[in-house]
């Protein structure tokens, strides 16, 4: 269950209609202030280094977990200590990249071969996070604060802080991939590394740039959810396969797609929290992923017309 999330009376079916529906609308919000961020660092570090990266949700737990660090160790307020983890993670990122992928990459190593390299980096982070803080599950320090009620929604001062860093920053990104020097220098990485190459786009740059935004993101994410919930070494497991979900739906190498599918996914699984029971939300995902793989395999923004004809080739399949 979620800090801070209310308990009241139902008076009648009506008022717990109208408190679901708020329910719906805030926790909804909540959820993907802590999904959009990093779904838009995956999204950039596939579309650009042209591999999935697995160690990716371990990443959102090494974010979470400096700013435990910082927080409870060392006494940083949240805020500051957000700034710090970013900055770690950030410099994580670029080692993962110089000491491990860059050399892969430069070998000219298979897609595959990166997938199982990533997965083992994100069982090395993982491991490591678990031999220093153990199996526990942990809080940040923050001061509690009352929700209120603002229109249809109700959130207390720091969720209302979440959800605009979220829109702001994803914001942010959108501007700098269109307005700005790096963002043309990324797009055309992405659409074409050897044609980038001989124009004499310094890919390495552009590829280490990424993975600062990309981690970056990450750690934003991940302690968005310590805030929301707890912290532990395993939450970037499941963090991983909902990320994938938010790309699947919105289409995996499109960054507006990929916010709008973290939208999308959000809402899906706090209605599956609401109305049938909170631990079926992540399944909430893969069913929602599953269906747009059924339909429309590059997702909502994807350039492919929906395919209704096999998605009901598949129930007759099931008749």
């Amino acid at each position: 269950m979620n800090r801070g999330r209310k308990t009241r009376p139902r008076h009648s079916s009506q008022d717990g209609v109208y408190f679901a529906m708020e329910d719906l609308l805030s926790y909804g919000l909540l959820t993907f202030a802590t999904l959009a961020l990093p779904s838009l660092g995956l999204c950039l570090a596939i579309k650009v280094t042209k591999y999935f990266n697995l160690a990716y949700g371990d990443i959102v737990t090494a974010g979470a977990f400096l700013a435990l660090l910082m927080n409870l160790s060392f006494k940083i307020n949240i805020g500051i200590a957000l700034l710090i983890s970013i900055a770690l993670t950030a410099l994580l990122g670029v080692f993962l990249h110089k000491v491990v992928f860059k050399a892969l990459m430069e070998a000219k190593v298979g897609p595959l071969t990166l997938l199982v390299v990533s997965l083992g980096v994100g069982l090395v982070i993982r491991n490591v996070v678990l031999i220093g803080w153990g199996p526990q599950p942990y809080q940040f320090n923050t001061p509690l604060t009352r929700a209120k009620h603002l229109g249809p929604f109700f959130f207390t001062p720091n969720q209302i802080v979440m959800i605009l860093i979220c829109i702001l920053v994803a914001i942010g990104i959108f501007l700098m991939l269109r307005y700005t020097q790096l963002g043309r220098l990324m797009r055309a990485t992405s659409d074409n590394p050897s044609l980038s190459l001989i124009r004499g786009i310094s890919i390495e740059k552009v590829y280490t740039y990424t993975w600062i935004i990309a981690c970056g993101l990450a750690a934003i994410g991940g302690v968005f959810m310590g805030m929301l919930g707890t912290i532990k070494p395993g939450m970037g497991e499941e963090a991983l396969v909902t990320l994938f979900a938010c790309l699947i739906v919105g289409g995996i190498e499109n960054p507006y797609g990929a916010v709008v599918g973290a939208l999308i996914t959000a809402f899906a699984m706090e209605a599956t929290a609401i109305w049938i029971s909170p631990p079926y939300k992540v399944v909430s995902a893969y069913l929602l992923m599953f269906f747009i793989l059924l339909i429309k395999p590059s997702g909502i923004f994807g350039r492919e017309k929906i395919q209704w004809k096999y998605f009901l080739g598949f129930l007759r399949s099931r008749q």
